[in-house]
């Protein structure tokens, strides 16, 4: 077997597991469903962050053309992005439904820190990729396409505002919304 294929393999592993953990969670609120403040912004990032998982997914055999993979260090670059999502996935939601009510807001804002800077790390880390993948081209690597993210990010980190939140969550809907609109899955 090619080491692209452990590659995306290992990569299908991660993404399945972050997938099957918000399913588990979101069934687990929902059978609790009387014992849950619900609010709109944590499931925006439940959105999201699924959104994000299955856009991994399809985006997948583009891995194929990576060089990266012939080595070890950029097999480990590769499934960093697809690590941090794993880790978005299992922070988003509670994992547990005590005998008290859960606020799903309160508890969105108790983990919001470390949701931006895994949001930031993602963003750093496909920056990163990029600029392994095509250092060797001509191939314009900007440190501008990191300002929005980290901008966006860093508001959410420093910030206890809903409506800014709002905002970055939205937008990130309509950015992943966006991209999955444009892929397919090329199954060759």
């Amino acid at each position: 077997m090619d080491k692209l294929f452990y590659l995306l393999t290992f990569m299908a592993i991660i993404i399945g597991i972050g997938v099957s953990d918000i399913v588990v969670c979101l069934n687990r609120l929902l059978s609790n469903a009387k014992m849950v403040k619900w609010h709109f912004l944590p499931i925006i990032w439940v959105i999201n962050i699924f959104l994000a998982l299955i856009y991994y997914f399809y985006i997948s055999s583009v891995f194929i053309d990576f060089n990266l993979a012939d080595h070890g260090i950029g097999f480990v670059a590769l499934i960093i992005p697809q690590l941090v999502l794993l880790f978005l996935a299992l922070a988003i939601l509670p994992n547990k439904i005590e005998e008290k009510e859960v606020n799903l807001l309160s508890y969105y804002f108790s983990k919001k820190r470390y949701i931006g800077l895994l949001f930031l790390l993602h963003f750093w880390a496909i920056w990163i990729l990029r600029v392994l993948e095509y250092s060797n081209e001509d191939y314009n690597l900007k440190f501008g396409m990191l300002i929005l993210p980290i901008i966006l990010f860093s508001a959410i980190i420093f910030t206890k505002k809903v409506w800014l939140h709002t905002i970055v969550a939205v937008l990130l809907l309509i950015y992943f919304l966006f991209f999955l609109s444009k892929v397919s899955l090329n199954l060759q």
